[in-house]
């Protein structure tokens, strides 16, 4: 079974492995997927050193 992700473009269902979408033609689909997870991996590390540099300041 191969996972399924949602199309940048169409937001239809797509093949996670896809080079492109089916549906639509758009030149790998799951491109922005990855992307959101770099940024919002990105935004909790900086929270959590902004988070850690607070504690240490008050203390």
């Amino acid at each position: 079974m191969s996972n399924l992700i949602t199309c940048r473009t169409c937001r239809k269902p797509v093949s996670a492995n896809a080079e492109f979408c089916p549906h639509c033609g758009e030149r790998e689909p799951s491109q922005f997927v990855f992307r959101s997870s770099a940024i919002i991996i990105t935004v909790l590390f900086l929270i959590l050193v902004i988070y850690g540099i607070f504690v240490l300041v008050i203390r």
